[in-house]
């Protein structure tokens, strides 16, 4: 067994991707309620990354930001603000996005098939999506003291990511 151990939140959805990835780093990871995100290690809860990898990644964050679905993206900000945390939002996508900046050029995706086929999963244009996320991680925008992180990866990458990410505050931490 691992001695270092990462938690996977039980309200999501089991992303084998980064799971598999996270054990391969030495890492157990067990599944438990955190009070906000997706991962976390369990020595420092109040740090957590919540992965956003579906339809894309890039979809999912973009649904998160610019829709009726932002109230539940808010919500999730403001328990790291109550728990005094951290959040990352790292969007794992296979469209070679790693950078903020890289968003500008980006398009979304179309249906392949049915009712929707040729139609885009969403209308919100890469730039729109790049000038939220640029807004949304000013410090002290949803509450004084917090700042929302944002990060990009592969799907492949994640697992690493999310330790890096986790470790990194670990270490900020203790200092």
């Amino acid at each position: 067994m691992a001695s270092k151990i990462c938690v996977a939140d039980t309200r999501n959805q089991v992303d084998d991707f980064a799971v598999k990835s996270i054990e391969s780093q030495g890492y157990a990871v067990k599944r438990m309620a955190l009070p906000f995100g997706d991962f976390a290690l369990i020595d420092n809860l109040t740090c957590a990354v919540d992965i956003k990898s579906s339809g894309g990644g890039i979809v999912e964050i973009a649904k998160n930001i610019c829709s009726k679905d932002h109230k539940r993206l808010k919500r999730e900000i403001m328990k790291c603000a109550e728990w005094g945390g951290k959040i990352c939002f790292l969007v794992a996508n296979n469209d070679g996005i790693t950078k903020l900046e890289q968003l500008a050029e980006w398009k979304s995706p179309c249906y392949k098939s049915g009712k929707f086929k040729g139609q885009p999963f969403t209308r919100v244009k890469g730039e729109t999506l790049m000038k939220a996320i640029k807004t949304m991680s000013q410090p002290n925008y949803y509450a004084e003291g917090l700042t929302v992180h944002f990060s990009f990866c592969s799907k492949e990458n994640a697992g690493r990511k999310i330790l890096n990410i986790l470790e990194y505050w670990k270490k900020e931490k203790n200092q």
